[in-house]
């Protein structure tokens, strides 16, 4: 998957693009004054996809998706 990144110019550099590996209950965590302009969500079942959504919404900066 980073190779993709760095492919288009845009390496995952651990600040601006991260890529955590586990459960998401695990790995989704951020700081109170962090902001997100763009959240990709990628799981199937109910359950995973409510918890990032409620922890996402949280940083998601105003017209951010």
């Amino acid at each position: 998957m980073c190779a993709s990144f760095i492919n288009f110019g845009v390496p995952a550099d651990g600040d601006r693009i991260v890529f955590n590996k586990g459960l998401f209950e695990d790995t989704v965590h951020f700081h109170p004054n962090s902001r997100i302009a763009l959240a990709h969500l990628d799981c199937d079942w109910h359950d995973p996809v409510k918890f990032c959504l409620e922890r996402t919404i949280e940083v998601l900066s105003p017209g951010g998706s």
